[in-house]
C-alpha cells in the first residue's frame, strides 16, 4: 500500500481525476443553481403579483361592501328627513356588525348631524367638513385620504350622499373606518411569517399596513409611493419598512389608491438556499464517491505498472533474471512478456560473455563510473592473485596491486571520461610480486 500511495503515476492520475470531476461537478452546479435561481425568481415575482391582485381585489370587495351598507344607510337617513319614524336599531345592526366601522353619521344638506352610530359623541375633525362639502357637488361616494381624528384617532372616511327621487343632495352618510381592523385583515393574507402588505393612499401616507405600527407613515418620497401615485404596478427590490424586500405593488380602483405586498429576500430564497444545501450535500457525496472509484480504478490500473517497474528496478540490481507475467490481459500484460523475453536474452548473451572472459588468456577488469569492480575474469585472478570473492564490489583504488592510489592511472582516466592506451605498466599480485603488463583502456559512459 505504501508503495501504492509513492507512485507517481498514482498522484498523477488521482490528482488529475480529482480536479476534472471537481471541475465538471462545480460547473454542474453553477449551471444547476443558477437555473433554479432564474426559475425561484421567476415564481416569486408571479407569487408576490398575484398575492398583489388578490389582496387588491380584497380590498376592493370591501371598500365595495362598505359603500353598499352606507347606501343602505341612506335610504334609512331619507326616510328620516321625510319624516317618517323608523326604527333606528335597524340601522345599527348595519353597522355594528361590520367591524370595520369605527362610528359613522347622517348629515343634512346643511351638514348637521342628524343621528350617529353609535349613538355616542367622538371628537369630529375639520375634515369632516371638507368630505361633506365634496358630497353635496359630486354627488358620489368618495374615500378619503388618511387623516386624524381631534382625539389623534387616524382613520379614513367613507361616504355616500342621499340623494332624492328628484335628484336633489339631502346630505350623506359619513362613516370612519377602524384601521388597525383592516390592518388585521392585511395580516391574515400576507405571504409567509414575514410577509408584509400595505394599503397606500393619494398623498403616500400607510393606510393600513400588516404590521399596525406602521400606520400614518408616509412614502410619497419613496420609489414605491412613486409608482403608485403615477397608477404603476411592477415588481421592486430594496428597503421599504425596515427590511430589505421583494416587493409587488399596483393601483387598486376604488379610493385611488395603491397595494404594496412584499417578501423579506431572506425569506423569498429561503427555498433556494433549501435546495442549494442539498444539492451542495449531493455534489459532495457524489465527489466522494467518484474518489473511492478513482481509487480503486486507479489500484487496479497502477498496481501492475508498479508491480512490473518493481521487478525492473531488481532486474538491473542483479537480484533477479527474469520477469513475472502480469496477468491483465492488456498491453501491460504484452509489456511484461517482452520485458521478460528481453531479460533472459540478456541472460544468455551475458553468461556468453563471461564464458568468453572467462576462457581469454588475458586479466579483464571492469569498474562502474564510481570505481567499483564489476567484472573480475580467471585471468585477473591468475595474475594478481585475489579471488574474484575478495575483488568485485570493491573501488579499484582500494585493491592493493599499485604502490599508491597515484598511480591508478586507469581510474584517472575512468573519471576524465576518455580512451587512454599506456605504454607500459606494472601491478602487485597479493603476495607482493610485480608483474609487467601493457593495459588496453576504452571508456564508454552514457550522456
Amino acid at each position: 500500500m505504501k508503495q501504492f500511495f509513492r507512485s507517481k503515476i498514482t498522484k498523477r492520475y488521482l490528482l488529475i481525476t480529482l480536479l476534472l470531476t471537481l471541475c465538471a461537478l462545480s460547473l454542474l452546479y453553477l449551471i444547476t443553481t443558477q437555473v433554479m435561481n432564474k426559475s425561484v425568481s421567476e415564481e416569486k415575482n408571479y407569487r408576490n403579483e398575484l398575492m398583489a391582485q388578490t389582496v387588491g381585489k380584497k380590498m376592493n370587495y370591501i371598500f365595495s361592501n362598505i359603500i353598499n351598507e352606507l347606501r343602505v344607510l341612506s335610504e334609512y337617513a331619507l326616510r328620516v328627513q321625510e319624516g317618517e319614524v323608523i326604527d333606528i336599531e335597524e340601522a345599527e345592526k348595519i353597522i355594528s356588525r361590520n367591524p370595520l366601522f369605527l362610528h359613522s353619521k347622517l348629515v343634512d344638506e346643511h351638514g348637521d348631524t342628524l343621528f350617529a352610530i353609535p349613538n355616542v359623541y367622538i371628537s369630529d375633525s375639520p375634515k369632516s367638513v371638507d368630505i361633506f362639502d365634496r358630497l353635496s357637488w359630486s354627488k358620489t361616494y368618495y374615500i378619503s385620504n388618511l387623516f386624524s381624528l381631534e382625539n389623534g384617532k387616524k382613520v379614513i372616511a367613507v361616504s355616500v350622499p342621499i340623494i332624492d327621487e328628484h335628484g336633489l343632495f339631502k346630505g350623506g352618510i359619513i362613516a370612519f373606518i377602524n384601521l388597525d381592523v383592516l390592518s388585521q385583515y392585511l395580516n391574515q393574507v400576507k405571504i409567509g411569517v414575514d410577509g408584509v402588505n400595505a394599503l397606500i393612499d393619494r398623498d403616500g401616507n400607510v393606510i393600513s399596513h400588516s404590521d399596525s405600527s406602521f400606520i400614518g407613515t408616509n412614502i410619497a418620497t419613496h420609489q414605491l409611493g412613486d409608482y403608485l401615485y403615477k397608477n404603476k404596478s411592477g415588481i421592486w427590490e430594496g428597503d421599504l419598512f425596515n427590511k430589505r424586500m421583494f416587493f409587488a405593488y399596483q393601483p387598486i380602483q376604488l379610493g385611488n389608491f395603491g397595494i404594496i405586498v412584499g417578501e423579506p429576500i431572506q425569506q423569498a430564497l429561503a427555498s433556494t438556499k433549501n435546495v442549494q444545501k442539498l444539492l451542495l450535500k449531493g455534489f459532495l457525496t457524489v465527489t466522494l464517491l467518484t474518489l473511492i472509484f478513482t481509487f480503486y480504478a486507479t489500484s487496479r490500473f497502477v498496481e501492475p505498472i508498479t508491480h512490473l517497474t518493481k521487478q525492473a528496478r531488481e532486474y538491473k540490481d542483479g537480484f533477479r533474471q527474469s520477469f513475472q507475467i502480469i496477468k491483465t490481459g492488456d498491453e501491460l500484460e504484452t509489456l511484461s512478456i517482452t520485458m521478460d523475453e528481453m531479460a533472459r536474452e540478456l541472460s544468455k548473451r551475458q553468461k556468453k560473455l563471461i564464458n568468453i572472459l572467462e576462457s581469454i588468456p588475458y586479466a579483464v577488469i571492469t569498474i562502474d563510473k564510481e570505481g567499483n569492480i564489476v567484472t573480475f575474469n580467471k585471468g585477473a585472478e591468475q595474475l594478481t592473485l585475489f579471488s574474484r570473492k575478495e575483488a568485485i564490489g570493491k573501488k579499484i583504488i582500494d585493491l592493493p596491486i599499485k604502490k599508491s592510489k597515484d598511480e591508478f592511472f586507469v581510474w584517472q582516466t575512468v573519471q576524465q571520461g576518455k580512451e587512454f592506451n599506456e605504454v607500459e605498466s606494472e601491478i602487485y599480485d597479493k603476495q607482493g610480486q610485480t608483474h609487467i603488463i601493457n593495459p588496453e583502456i576504452f571508456i564508454a559512459h552514457k550522456t
